[in-house]
């Protein structure tokens, strides 16, 4: 039975765990089988039978993410809301961290001032995390954003609890930083809101570097793309004809004069050269190709003529 192959971009997923609920949801697709890559945020889905995509976006979204056929599936948080909540948190994470725990530069009635500075970025900066564990619990799923959540949610909840209703709330009340708490001090109530913050800002420091890191390889990526020739000439009844790289089929017998760029990656059966490998693999110099090796689409053929297939 013929199979047809659809691409889907993928919105919405935060960890390698997201990246295997959409798979698991795709699979369950009668006639679908599915693999997701969480670094690109793309699925590719081989299809046994004609299935409507929209049955595929379907799946996607009854697990809570999107899913798009054409084009960028919408994504509720990119890098530049990643980097503005991470400035605000990190900002507020270091004067909180550094009054916490140095006595000397507390003042009467600080832990009030951590309070309020806290507020926001417990309910705004660290808004993603708690937003994706709303969705992935109404599914019945734990991701890493849970995780998150909770963490910052009880270190602030327990907080506020402690400075209003024990003796945490006490006007004065020092913060030092010990790797240990002292015996002396076991039975104190602590407040924990540069804790809070502190978690907010790394995390989010991790989801900007996760970004910039996607954002330069989908470039490199579609850079890559851009180095493959839109028409290729291939061998048909004895004669070269030049078509579009689109047209090309399997068992194709595609030729390769001096200075092109080699189209597609296939198996050198005639001909001789140099190929230059530097932007595919690094290889500093041109590396000599003849009968029976491979080649890499998107090098060059410094030197020689070479028909692969």
């Amino acid at each position: 039975m013929p199979q047809t192959v659809v691409e889907l971009s993928i919105g919405g997923m935060t960890c390698a765990s997201c990246s295997r609920r959409v798979e698991r949801a795709l699979n369950k697709v009668p006639g679908a089988s599915a693999s997701v890559n969480y670094a690109t945020g793309e699925a590719t889905v081989d299809l046994e039978q004609s299935i409507n995509a929209q049955t595929l976006i379907a799946a996607v979204e009854s697990v809570g993410y999107t899913a798009s056929v054409r084009g960028k599936a919408s994504e509720p948080f990119g890098l530049v809301e990643f980097r503005l909540r991470f400035a605000v948190s990190a900002v507020i994470a270091v004067v909180l961290m550094t009054v916490s725990m140095a006595s000397s530069l507390q003042f009467v009635g600080w832990q009030y001032v951590a309070a309020a500075l806290a507020t926001p970025v417990v309910l705004w900066c660290a808004y993603p995390f708690h937003r994706a564990t709303l969705i992935n619990a109404r599914h019945r799923a734990i991701t890493m954003d849970t995780l998150v959540s909770l963490g910052v949610s009880v270190a602030f909840v327990w907080s506020i609890w402690a400075l209003f209703f024990t003796d945490a709330g006490h006007l004065g009340m020092h913060m030092p930083a010990h790797f240990l708490i002292p015996t002396e001090s076991r039975g104190e109530p602590q407040i924990f809101f540069d804790v809070a913050t502190g978690v907010t800002a790394l995390i989010l420091l991790g989801k900007v570097l996760e970004h910039q890191a996607r954002h330069k390889s989908l470039k490199a990526l579609e850079q890559l793309a851009s180095l493959t020739p839109r028409q290729v000439v291939v061998i048909r009844n004895g004669q070269q004809v030049t078509v579009a790289i689109e047209q090309v089929v399997l068992g194709d017998h595609i030729h390769i004069p001096s200075g092109s760029a080699i189209p597609v990656d296939g198996e050198v059966i005639s001909g001789q050269g140099y190929v230059d490998k530097s932007l595919v693999t690094g290889e500093s110099l041109p590396v000599k190709t003849s009968v029976g090796d491979s080649v890499i689409g998107g090098t060059v053929l410094a030197d020689g003529v070479l028909t692969i297939v």
